[in-house]
């Protein structure tokens, strides 16, 4: 497995990241204040990932890996959101 790099908050994939996630929540009803604190956990989240050492990440990548895994092969992807998938997503390819 791949050294994990840090996430970059300024990077067009990020901002289409917040972007989507933004979009998602509105479209299934969610007021803007909501959308902003999802936004702001989903913030908040990069920043500690950020903030972890590389075995950390590393760690975390791998256990969001085996979880993604065993939820897709169970069934149990009602708790699966937009924002979830995208941390996924971002963390798997950093």
């Amino acid at each position: 497995m791949k050294t994990p790099k840090k996430i970059d908050v300024n990077s067009s994939e990020f901002k289409f990241a917040v972007n989507s996630i933004k979009e998602s929540n509105l479209k299934k009803g969610k007021s803007n204040e909501e959308v902003k604190s999802i936004v702001n956990d989903f913030l908040n989240y990069i920043k500690l990932y950020n903030s972890l050492s590389e075995k950390e990440r590393n760690d975390v990548k791998f256990k969001r890996k085996e979880k993604f895994k065993k939820d897709i092969i169970t069934g149990n992807t009602e708790d699966l959101n937009t924002e979830d998938l995208l941390l996924n997503d971002l963390i798997s390819r950093h």
